[in-house]
């Protein structure tokens, strides 16, 4: 995998990017096709990361017969999603910087199909409700 610095780079110049999805994650938790892993993850990585991570597993699920690389021009995706190419390319950003990408030696995005736990120090800035909430909705997805 190539350095998040150099990750960075490609996700903020590449006038293609060639997006792999990942199905078999360690630590692998949340389903972003499910209604509750929005409600946990979308306040973190905004409208617009979710409606991007979903609309390229949809891609995936499509062509699952097919191939499997999904091609994605900033320039031509991000009006797409309503935004400018600047916008989306912080959107992958912060994607990478919550692991839920990852560039690969060959400049592969890998996208992983299910969304990590949330780190601690994102848990800790909300009250213990919302944590313990956040806790049992872990727990039935570690079990489902």
């Amino acid at each position: 995998m190539l350095s998040p610095e150099l990750a960075r780079q490609l996700l903020d110049e590449a006038p293609e990017l060639h997006f792999v999805l990942d199905t078999d994650v360690e630590d692998a938790l949340h389903d972003p096709l499910r209604w509750e892993c929005f409600m946990y993850w979308l306040p973190r990585l905004g409208p617009t990361s979710m409606v991007f991570i979903v609309d390229v597993i949809r891609q995936w699920q499509l062509r699952c017969l097919g191939d499997k690389v999904i091609v994605v021009a900033p320039n031509e995706y991000a009006p797409l999603l309503g935004v400018q190419t600047m916008a989306l390319r912080r959107l992958l950003s912060r994607l990478l910087r919550f692991n839920i990408i990852t560039v690969d030696d060959g400049g592969f995005v890998h996208l992983n199909r299910w969304l990590p736990r949330l780190p601690n120090n994102e848990l800790n800035r909300h009250s213990d409700e919302y944590r313990h909430a956040y806790e049992q909705y872990a727990a039935w997805c570690s079990h489902n």
